[in-house]
């Protein structure tokens, strides 16, 4: 390729060089203006650089690249390979890795805010297994330790009941009612996916009996402030105190 690149410059060289030798002539005859004479001097300078170019094409495919060219291109894709690398920390930097899995239960930065190394990005939370916060009444204090099976229902019915158990107590009671906050741990498996800040009905099993009469909360009265309820008997209802237990 580059040999034949070389014979079509000589060639043209030639044809420039015969057009110039046949012009002059003319123009010492004044046959022909000067213009016409130096375009084609022009043209006949122009085929002879081409030629010089075609030659250094074709000694430089002949012998390789020279060294100093490679080691220009060498040097080239270090900075482009340098450059590379910088632009892959910058955005390294630019990422913030998790140790584990969680889900973003608050995000405080916004984009285009200036933060450092102080600077709170996210609150991530393992919501793999969740607490539920029971406040235990103080009647009931002594019935509630560690390990004590319960279950909890959301208030809006969209699940059924998860089961869990007793695994952190507060250490102190309210001072003014006696209560007792207890911490029940349920596995965050089921649907609807449990969140903070979720209301539920919690149920915890203080003790099985059997063959006992359970009345339903909503069919006890309140009579001088003792919880009553009526019994049908003989047809008439009867009110009488109601005593757990």
């Amino acid at each position: 390729m580059a040999e034949q690149q070389l014979r079509k410059a000589q060639e043209e060289l030639r044809l420039a060089e015969m057009k110039c030798q046949a012009l002059r002539p003319f123009l010492e005859r004044q046959e022909i203006p000067s213009l016409q004479m130096e375009e084609a001097e022009a043209a006949r300078q122009q085929a002879e650089a081409a030629v010089g170019e075609a030659a250094a094409r074709l000694d430089l495919h002949r012998t390789g690249t020279p060294p100093e060219e490679i080691a220009e291109a060498e040097a080239d894709v270090a900075v482009a390979q340098a450059q590379s690398d910088l632009a892959a920390l910058e955005r390294d930097l630019c990422t913030v890795t998790s140790p584990c899995d969680g889900l973003v239960t608050m995000l405080p930065i916004h984009r285009g805010m200036f933060v450092d190394k102080t600077s709170l990005l996210l609150t991530l939370t393992d919501l793999s297994n969740v607490f539920v916060e029971v406040r235990v009444p103080g009647n009931h204090v002594g019935q509630v330790g560690l390990g004590l099976p319960g279950e909890i229902n959301l208030l809006t019915g969209q699940m059924q009941a998860q089961p869990g158990k007793i695994t952190r107590l507060s250490p102190i009671s309210d001072p003014a009612t006696g209560d007792l906050i207890a911490y029940l741990e349920v596995a965050n498996s089921g649907k609807p996916f449990l969140r903070p800040g979720m209301s539920c009905r919690v149920k915890l099993t203080l003790e099985n009996r059997e063959n006992v009469l359970v009345i339903p909360t909503a069919a006890l009265a309140d009579h001088s402030g003792t919880s009553v309820v009526t019994v049908i008997s003989r047809r008439q209802g009867v009110r009488g105190p109601r005593h757990s237990g």
